[in-house]
């Protein structure tokens, strides 16, 4: 599913996103913030977009005029649910790379 605003769009992640989250996901001021470690190349980048970002509910958020991923956001429902969240609740997480 893609989602489409103005500016952005929200859309599944893809392999070829690789290089593009590696960017951002470098830069220690953003991973552990957003509860995992600093990426120390594309591979690892590749690898995250292949286990975790690609979730259900998981979307690369795309600025529109350039058609890259700047951050990205996910729906935590109970199949992924962290300690404490009951079957009724749902947790949205979050992440934007440092220049945006």
């Amino acid at each position: 599913m893609t989602i489409e605003t103005k500016r952005l769009l929200l859309r599944p992640w893809k392999d070829e996103d690789a290089e593009d989250l590696y960017l951002y996901a470098r830069d220690p001021r953003v991973g552990p913030m957003a509860g995992w470690p600093v990426h120390t190349s594309p591979a690892d980048s590749l690898q995250a977009i292949r286990s975790v970002l690609s979730q259900p509910e998981t979307y690369a958020v795309v600025l529109k005029e350039t058609g890259k991923p700047v951050g990205g956001v996910g729906i935590l429902f109970e199949i992924s649910r962290i300690d404490g969240m009951t079957d009724r609740e749902a947790e949205i997480g979050y992440w934007i790379g440092v220049p945006y």
